[in-house]
Order: structure tokens, then C-alpha cells, then sequence
């Protein structure tokens, strides 16, 4: 066995050699071995090399540069002068070449990476890499505890890193700094190239721990084309959120979205399984594609964004994913202590199922739509639990689906999930983005929601307009006093046509919130307002709300002076539509429990003595059932039909006895005069509205509903 000795001792008197290998940049000598290939063989002599027994084929070596340093490995002869990982012996007189013995790849340390952390082989690994693939192996591998240091390394073949427990790290600037960032790479593909890598096993150390959310480490991968795959990889302390550099696409009036940590560019996938992400500042993943098929996948992975070395201070997002395939995923992956959103996934679809978010301090766990600059579609998330987080997801998407979400707000929380119709864009020059504007937003469905310690709403839609509304469907939506206090609503819209099933919970103000306009059907729903609460609070609508449940109650009385419809600010509609089919319990009949709502000028849930609204009906013609009290309770003891017309040629016609009800078809006027004291008045006019004039001597709550239509 040949045995290595320090360079310094090496001398051609002691019959060992020093000779410096062509391309690697330093002196390796060893005892009776020279390492090669040489420039010119020629000058080593024969005689200083100590003769090995005729007929030796194979020798092994105890170390590298040094013996024990990792570097023991055997070589064959005859070997291939022209291979980096051969050398020079003297077999009983005669110059023979010997060449290291690889069984199934390639390992860097025995190959000649120093591997100390602090020695930049780029070089060497470049070698390994090339030589791997021209003897068909396309695997290299590291050793336990080992680090890798590579600088802007080309990795122009596919490879397998199998690390074996060692690292990688990149070679880093000596100031850090914005104008010093965004060139360093560990490694980098190009993507005319379409390599392949795979890395396993090991670990990515970009030796800065302590950088936070502003100033970086060096990136660690860069790759563009081929597959990516990382397999029980460790990601720490590397960073590279610079606003300098070119990201990979244009797409953002900052750079720094993508200027991450791991990008991937035009890859045909991305995958990242049992991976741990530890002690990082800036974005760590970004994944862009420009023809929307590079397929990201995220599985069982770790992403803990709290500095290392202060581990008071949280780091920001972890994954942007920008028009990835549709069929991308975050699956049973977990993510814990973020300054800002751990994903923003700006594309047009994907899907989330069984992850957990804790301690996120600002800006939603799921940023779907970077604050209202993006609007895509097909989301399903699914299983996932939410703790002590700002916001959990907030979305301008189409077509989400939103299914078994647990959710526990705390100190930061705001208002848990968000919908917005509203997109008010950015800098985009990416074709693949949608324009910036207001959209209608079909198909947003959530089922199965328990939440608590939401300040805010649970739930909030916001559309775009009254004609450009969300559609929200909800079958079961739980609070749970469990996970902290009742927040202030439900569920709040505007401009939003929601549809409720099953049981819906909560609301200290009032359980459901509607604003601006829009429109309210329960089917199957058990409704538990909050215990001081109204069931359903109408404010500053513009439009008359159609609010109707269909075999649905609310178990529970309402608290001392709550209404299960209510309406307040500047409401300008004078009637809220409330129609109830079927049910039990409490809600079964009308006005017992919902309250057919007018709104007088002064904006009042009722309409005073001697005050006319002007109504607007949803049938011209047909029969109408008019309800009205004559301030003696809540319950209805006027019931009357009317035969009516309200266009050309009206007409009204009652077809019940009913004393407290007259109708015509003149003018009504406020005031102690024109009508019949003493009862409702109604006056159906050829404009096609009616006058609705009360002067049943107390302000009265009536209802007015078209039940069909006429000729």
C-alpha cells in the first residue's frame, strides 16, 4: 500500500516525487505514486520512483492529500493517462498508469475535493462531473460531515449528487451587501442544455445564519431545463433576495421576487421530498415557467425561516411559484415562523393537502394573488391546519376549492381567508400573466371550516361590483372557542352572491355581513349567530338583497334586541326580500323570526306612521301576499292577497278580506293625509312601481312578496 506524505517532506532523494497534474492547480504528492496525467512524463524519472513488485495491477492509497483525509481509494492498471484520477508508478522498472476504481459513480473526496468548506473545487467537482458522465455513471457522491465548496460551477451534463451526509456550499462574497449580490451561484445549468440533477442525502450551507429578511447569503442552485429533483436534502443559512441581477423572467417591477435561494427556470419539473429549509432570510424556492409545463411538486418537506443565530427574528417567503402546470402541488409539508407569506403561488392552478402554517406574523400563509395583482384559478386546498397566522390564504382566483381547513388566529390575525374581485396590477411584462382589472369570480367553494381567534371575518368575498360579483358556495363553516375569542363577523360580502349549507357559526357583531350588494340563499343550513348578534347585517346596501332560506333554522334564540335581518349606514334600498320555504325549529314562519325589512329616509329597520317608500317589485303582475302588524307584536295579524298590475293599465284588486290593507292605484304622498287611516296603503302605478304608505298609527314591519306571476 503506498502511503501519502506532506508535500513539504517530499524530496528525489527519498525516492518519493512531487509533481503538479495538469489542471488542478496544486502540487500532490505521495509515497512511490505521482498523480497525473502529466504535462511531460519524461521529466519524472524512473530512478526516484520507488519500484512496486512485478506483476502489481492494483494499488490503494490511505489518503488524498493527506492519509485519512477521505481520499483512500484504489487504482487499476492498466490505467488512462489522459483521466484527472490516474497516476504514475514504477512497476519492477517499467512506467505504468493506474486509475482510480469507480464502482457506480464518482466520490468527490477520493477524487480530490479538499471538502474543508473553505477551499473553493469548483474545479475539481467540474472534473468529476465531466468524467462521470463520459464513463456513463452520472452519479457523484460526498462523504459525512464534508462540505463542497463550488463558485458559478456549470453543470453541463445530468448528475446524481448523492452527498452521504456531506454539503454543498457556495463560495461566498467577502462584502455582503445589495450591490455585491445576484451573480453568485454553488451551481448553474443552462437551459439550452436540458440537464437533469438530482441531490440527496445531504445538505445546502450558504454559511450565512444570521442575514434575517433584508441582506443575503449566495444562492446556492440556479438551473434552467431539465429535471430537478432534491431528496432528503437540508436547505440553511442562504439567501439571495437581491434587487440586483437578472431574474429569470422579467415579470415584476422588482426583481427580487425572483431572486431566490434554489430557482428554477423552465425546468420540466421541480421536485423537493423530505427536504428541511433552516435559518434563511429572503426567498428560498422560486420556480418560473413561461410556457406554464414545469411541474413543481413539494412533499413532506420542513421550512423553518427563524434565523439560527438570533432566532428571535423570522425570515420571509419560502416558495414563489410562478405559472407552474397545473398539476404542481404542496403536500403534508410544514411551515413555521415567517415575517411574510411562506407561499405565493401565481398560477393557474395547484393543489394544497394536509400542511400546517404556525407563526406567520404578515400577509396571508397562501398569497394566491400578490395583493390583488394576479388573478388565476383552479386551487384546491384541502386538509390543512393554521395557527397563530396573520390571514391564511388570500386569493383573486376563479374555480378554488377550499375543503377540511382548521384554523387558530392569535396576536396577528386579521381576517382568516380572502376573495377579491379587484386586481389593481403591477409592472407585468410577462405574457402569461392575466391583465390587471376587475373580473367576476365564479365557483369559490368551502366546506368544512372550524376557526377561531379571528378578529376580523372567517370568511371575507369582496367583487368586484354588482355586476361583476363573487360566487361563494360554504357548507359548514364552525367556530371553536377553543382556538381564541369570537371575531367580529362570520362571514362578510360585498358584492357577493353566497350560497350556505350546513352549519354556520359565529359573528360577535352579526354572523353575516352583507355590504354594497348582492344576495343570500341557505339550503340545509343550522344557523348560530354569535350570542348578542344578528343574524344577517345589511349595510350600505344600494341593491334590494333576495335572502332566502330553504329548510333551514336557527336552533338558538337571538340575544335581547338582535334581528335575524338587520340594516344600518347610508341604506338606500327600501326592501330586503327574505323568503322562507319549509324548515323547523325557529325558522319556519313570517315575521316570527325574519323580518321583511323597509328602510325609511332615516334609515331606520322599519317604516314609520304616515311615511311612503316607493318599491319596485320582481313581478310587474301576478299575486302578491302582503304581510304588516298593527304595532300590537311582531307577529303578522294582517295576511291579504292582491291581484295586481304594476305597468300600463295597473290595477289592484284584494282577493282576502283583509281590514288593515287598501290598495289603489293613485299616488301616495307622506303625510297625515291621502290613503286610509288606519291601514297599509298600497298604490301600483303604470310606471311599474308601488307606494308603499303606512298609517297603521305605529312604525310597522310588513312584507311584500310576488308569489305569481300574472298575464
Amino acid at each position: 500500500m503506498a502511503e501519502f506524505v506532506t508535500p513539504a517532506s517530499l524530496t528525489t532523494t527519498n525516492n518519493n516525487v512531487t509533481a503538479l497534474a495538469a489542471g488542478m492547480g496544486a502540487a500532490i504528492a505521495l509515497d512511490r505514486v505521482a498523480i497525473g496525467p502529466f504535462a511531460a512524463v519524461t521529466s519524472v524519472a524512473l530512478a526516484n520512483l520507488k519500484p512496486l513488485p512485478a506483476g502489481t495491477t492494483i494499488v490503494q492509497t490511505a489518503g488524498y492529500y493527506a492519509a485519512g483525509d477521505g481520499g483512500r481509494a484504489d487504482y487499476a492498471a492498466p490505467g488512462d493517462m489522459t483521466r484527472p484520477d490516474s497516476m504514475l508508478l514504477n512497476v519492477a522498472g517499467v512506467m505504468t498508469w493506474f486509475t482510480q476504481v469507480h464502482a457506480d459513480g464518482i466520490d468527490l473526496i477520493k477524487f480530490g475535493c479538499r471538502a474543508d468548506r473553505v477551499t473553493d473545487d469548483t474545479d475539481r467537482v467540474s472534473q468529476a462531473i465531466t468524467l462521470a458522465n463520459t464513463l456513463g455513471l452520472n452519479k457523484v457522491y460526498g462523504q459525512p460531515g464534508r462540505g463542497i465548496q463550488t463558485r458559478n460551477l456549470k453543470v453541463g451534463f445530468s448528475t446524481e449528487f448523492d452527498l452521504r451526509g456531506g454539503a454543498i456550499t457556495p463560495a461566498t462574497l467577502t462584502t455582503i451587501g445589495l450591490t455585491n449580490n445576484g451573480t453568485i451561484n454553488a451551481l448553474y445549468t443552462d437551459l439550452a442544455d436540458g440537464v437533469s440533477l438530482t441531490f440527496r442525502n445531504g445538505e445546502i450551507d450558504g454559511g450565512f445564519r444570521n442575514q434575517g429578511t433584508s441582506l443575503f447569503g449566495s444562492r446556492a442552485l440556479n438551473f434552467k431545463g431539465g429535471l430537478i429533483r432534491y431528496i432528503d436534502v437540508v436547505f440553511r443559512g442562504t439567501s439571495n433576495r437581491s434587487a440586483n441581477g437578472t431574474p429569470p423572467l422579467d415579470i415584476f417591477d422588482q426583481a427580487s421576487y425572483t431572486q431566490g435561494n434554489i430557482v428554477a427556470t423552465d425546468c420540466r419539473g421541480v421536485l423537493f421530498e423530505r427536504c428541511t429549509f433552516r435559518g434563511m432570510g429572503g426567498e428560498q424556492i422560486i420556480v418560473v415557467s413561461s410556457d406554464n409545463n414545469t411541474l413543481l411538486q413539494v412533499v413532506d418537506c420542513v421550512f423553518d425561516k427563524r434565523r439560527e443565530q438570533d432566532n428571535t427574528v423570522n425570515g420571509s417567503s419560502a416558495i414563489g411559484a410562478f405559472n407552474v402546470n397545473s398539476a404542481s402541488c404542496i403536500v403534508r409539508s410544514r411551515f413555521s415562523n415567517f415575517a411574510s407569506s411562506p407561499v405565493n403561488w401565481l398560477s393557474d392552478g395547484g393543489w394544497f393537502d394536509g400542511n400546517e402554517f404556525e407563526n406567520v406574523v404578515s400577509t396571508p400563509c397562501l398569497d394566491f394573488s400578490e395583493v390583488a395583482h394576479t388573478a388565476f384559478g383552479h386551487l384546491d386546498v384541502r386538509n390543512c391546519k393554521f395557527t397563530n397566522i396573520t390571514q391564511v390564504i388570500r386569493s383573486s382566483s376563479r374555480d378554488i376549492t377550499i375543503h377540511n381547513i382548521d384554523i387558530t388566529g392569535g396576536v396577528n390575525a386579521t381576517n382568516a381567508i380572502v376573495f377579491e374581485g379587484i386586481t389593481t396590477g403591477a409592472n407585468w411584462t410577462g405574457t402569461w400573466f392575466p391583465a390587471a382589472g376587475s373580473r367576476e369570480l365564479p365557483n369559490i367553494r368551502l366546506s368544512q371550516i372550524r376557526y377561531g381567534g379571528v378578529p376580523g371575518a372567517a370568511i371575507t368575498v369582496l367583487g368586484a361590483s354588482e355586476v361583476l360579483p363573487a360566487h361563494i358556495h360554504i357548507d359548514g363553516l364552525l367556530y371553536d372557542s377553543t382556538k381564541g375569542a369570537l371575531g367580529t363577523h362570520a362571514i362578510r360580502l360585498q358584492n357577493a352572491i353566497a350560497y350556505l349549507s350546513g352549519a354556520i357559526e359565529g359573528g360577535s357583531a352579526a354572523m353575516i355581513r352583507l355590504q354594497t350588494s348582492g344576495n343570500i340563499t341557505f339550503n340545509d343550513a343550522i344557523l348560530a349567530p354569535g350570542p348578542a348578534s344578528d343574524t344577517i347585517l345589511l349595510e350600505n346596501v344600494t341593491t334590494p338583497p333576495v335572502i332566502t332560506f330553504n329548510d333551514s333554522r336557527r336552533p338558538a334564540a337571538l340575544g335581547g334586541g338582535e334581528f335575524d335581518v338587520v340594516a344600518t349606514g347610508t341604506t338606500s334600498a327600501p326592501l330586503a326580500i327574505v323568503n322562507v320555504n319549509g324548515g323547523n325549529g325557529t325558522i319556519n314562519t313570517f315575521p316570527t323570526t325574519f323580518r321583511r325589512i323597509f328602510i325609511d329616509g332615516a334609515m331606520q329597520p322599519s317604516i314609520a306612521d304616515d311615511a311612503v317608500f316607493n318599491y319596485t317589485p320582481l313581478k310587474g303582475s301576478g299575486i302578491m301576499a302582503v304581510m304588516a302588524n298593527d304595532g300590537t307584536g311582531s307577529v303578522a295579524n294582517t295576511v291579504a292577497l292582491i291581484d295586481y298590475r304594476a305597468a300600463t293599465t295597473p290595477r289592484a284588486t284584494l282577493l282576502t278580506t283583509a281590514s288593515l290593507v287598501s290598495v289603489g292605484t293613485t299616488t301616495l304622498a307622506a303625510g297625515g293625509t291621502g290613503g286610509v287611516d288606519g291601514s297599509l296603503n298600497l298604490a301600483f302605478k303604470a310606471d311599474g312601481t308601488i307606494d308603499v304608505k303606512n298609517r297603521l298609527n305605529s312604525t310597522n314591519v310588513i312584507s311584500l312578496r310576488p308569489l305569481l306571476r300574472g298575464p
